[in-house]
């Protein structure tokens, strides 16, 4: 934060945006702890915690390696994803009243088929991942290779049918395939499950936002709980996604 601030890289809009955003952060707090008389709001239902995950205290010559592969393959498919959600809305649009409830009927079969199929909850489907994400890692023993593919599978549907114009932000959903991406990963030698659940996380969301310093951030805050091992594994995987995902999307058109 020091060298964005002090090195300016903002130019002209820094002061724009940092100054409202610090004062936001400030009155966010208020609201939370609570002045004087006024007591604090739960926050329960604006976050989520912490993953609990097993101690990882330093990475080895394979984590890297599977953390490269990993990076790439989520941020293609969360490309993907999104080429999907772009396609979606430009058919929505023509006739959204008609279309848009058929694709919440749509959204919630694919839910049902994959509870049907794989035995699980349809709200690993239909939800956006936010309260299913800790249970998700908590409970991988009770997850097999296969149900987790299928989980990415529908829910990247859902999710790119969401996006395209039903219902549905971008972040949480991504932040739940990246976690299910990492359970697969888990599975590869050499690689545990507290390195490649952090490293999916942040890989998605530098894949979806394409922010690094908010995707690494977000990536080791959740996964803080393995320890600092997991830390450098989370950088490279967002720096590794974020190139995967400036190769694959076009450039902005030139102006002028």
């Amino acid at each position: 934060m020091i060298l964005i601030e002090a090195a300016g890289l903002g130019g002209e809009r820094l002061p724009l945006v940092l100054v409202p955003g610090l004062l936001a952060s400030g009155i966010g707090s208020l609201v939370w702890i609570g002045m004087g008389a006024w007591t604090g709001l739960s926050t329960a239902d604006i976050s989520i915690s912490g993953l609990q995950l097993t101690a990882f205290p330093s990475p080895g010559f394979a984590d890297f390696a599977w953390t490269v592969v990993l990076a790439a393959a989520v941020a293609v498919a969360m490309v993907a994803i999104f080429r999907f959600a772009g396609e979606a809305r430009r058919v929505l649009v023509r006739h959204s009243y008609l279309l848009l409830p058929a694709t919440g009927l749509l959204v919630a079969g694919l839910a049902i088929a994959f509870s049907q199929i794989a035995g699980k909850s349809t709200g690993e489907v239909i939800f956006s991942g936010q309260d299913s994400l800790g249970p998700l890692v908590e409970d991988a023993g009770s997850w097999s290779v296969a149900a987790l593919a299928l989980l990415i599978g529908f829910k990247g549907l859902a999710y790119g049918l969401s996006l395209g114009g039903f219902r549905g932000g971008p972040v949480f959903p991504s932040m739940f395939l990246g976690a299910a991406a990492g359970l697969i990963a888990a599975q590869l030698p050499g690689f545990s499950t507290a390195p490649a659940v952090a490293v999916g996380i942040g890989a998605a969301v530098v894949a979806v936002l394409g922010l690094p310093l908010s995707a690494a951030v977000l990536g080791i805050a959740l996964t803080a709980s393995a320890g600092p091992g997991v830390d450098p594994l989370v950088i490279v995987g967002v720096i590794v996604a974020y190139l995967v995902r400036l190769a694959l999307t076009d450039p902005p058109a030139a102006t002028g």
